[in-house]
């Protein structure tokens, strides 16, 4: 059994992400889902568009200024 993976690292998918989880999906070694979101306001690069072609789940981010 292959195991489950998450992916939050960015908490957005940034445009040059996108084919490095669509080489992921096709390899087919683990499951994994990518968590994501808007891009945070700081960032200025706008997050990716959908739909994409690896398994994904769209979350609400928080944004908590320090």
């Amino acid at each position: 059994m292959p195991p489950k993976i998450a992916i939050l690292h960015h908490g957005y998918i940034p445009h040059y992400r996108v084919s490095f989880y669509d080489k992921l999906a096709r390899a087919g070694r683990a499951e994994y889902t990518v968590f994501h979101g808007d891009a945070p306001s700081w960032i200025g690069v706008p997050a990716a568009e959908g739909p994409f072609d690896f398994p994904n789940r769209r979350v609400k981010n928080r944004e908590f200024r320090i």
